[in-house]
C-alpha cells in the first residue's frame, strides 16, 4: 500500500501514518470473512432436508484440520467500524496435510 501511495502521489509515508489516517476515518483492522464463490443455498437446503431424516445417534461427526497452500493469502483487512471485511474468492486447495477425528453419539 505504501508503494501505491508513493506511485500515485509522489509522497513517501510510513506505515504508522497510514494506520493513523485509516483509524481517524473510522476504519479498523479485522480478520477477513471469506465467502466461497462455490457456495450454493440450494445444495445446502437439500443437504439439510436429507440429514434431518436421521436421528443424532445414527450420525458420525467428522472434523478435519489441516494446512495447504493458502497460507500466503491475506487474513486481515481494514474496513469501516461495524462492517466486516468480506472477500469473495475461489476456495481451492493445494497439497494438503490433514488430521481427521470422528465422534459418534450413543443412546
Amino acid at each position: 500500500m505504501l508503494r501505491i501511495i508513493e506511485q500515485k502521489t509522489g509522497v513517501q509515508v510510513s506505515g504508522s501514518t497510514v494506520c493513523c489516517v485509516l483509524r481517524r476515518n473510522g476504519f479498523t483492522r479485522k480478520k477477513i470473512q471469506v465467502v466461497a464463490k462455490q457456495r450454493s443455498i440450494s445444495y445446502r437446503s437439500h443437504f439439510m432436508a436429507e440429514i434431518l431424516q436421521f436421528s443424532p445417534h445414527q450420525l458420525v461427526w467428522i472434523d478435519e484440520t489441516g494446512s495447504d497452500g493458502r497460507s500466503h493469502e491475506r487474513n486481515f483487512e481494514y474496513s469501516l467500524r461495524g462492517l466486516p471485511p468480506v472477500c469473495h474468492r475461489m476456495v481451492t486447495c493445494g497439497k494438503q496435510m490433514s488430521a481427521i477425528a470422528a465422534y459418534q453419539m450413543r443412546d
